[in-house]
């Protein structure tokens, strides 16, 4: 465990997701693909391991507190973040991860069908940094 290799008194900070219907990145892409998909995808299983793991605030802290951690810090982060910097790029990464590259792959979608509906969303999305969508998060912070 980290915090058996920190000094007393030592700090960690670090950013975990907030429930997957939360985070626009991943959700409303998923959401694009619906006239292609054959079945509906179920969301994470919060319990399992993966980026959503530690969604819950609640578990989150418990967890450190049961840890040993003090002090413990759950605070909600609101933003955008940038899956490519174009609608192509973004497309193209998203067909190869998350649920959307699990729904291609779990439902034998034609890829190009998918690239097709995923470019048309984003457009909506593009900004002259690249494809932006809302994410959310918690800041997580403990004292060892």
């Amino acid at each position: 465990m980290i915090k058996q290799n920190l000094s007393s008194g030592g700090r960690m900070v670090f950013l975990s997701w907030r429930p997957f219907r939360e985070n626009l990145w991943t959700f409303a892409p998923l959401a694009a693909l619906a006239p292609l998909l054959t079945d509906p995808i179920p969301p994470p299983d919060p319990n399992a391991p993966g980026p959503f793991a530690l969604s819950d605030a609640r578990k989150t802290k418990n967890i450190l507190d049961d840890a040993g951690w003090r002090h413990v810090v759950v605070t909600p982060w609101d933003g955008a973040v940038q899956i490519g910097d174009s609608v192509g790029a973004a497309a193209k990464f998203l067909l190869k991860i998350g649920p959307c590259a699990r729904a291609v792959a779990d439902q034998q979608i034609d890829p190009a069908a998918a690239e097709t509906l995923l470019i048309d969303h984003l457009r909506a999305h593009e900004t002259p940094n690249g494809v932006e969508l809302a994410a959310a998060a918690w800041i997580v912070s403990a004292v060892a």
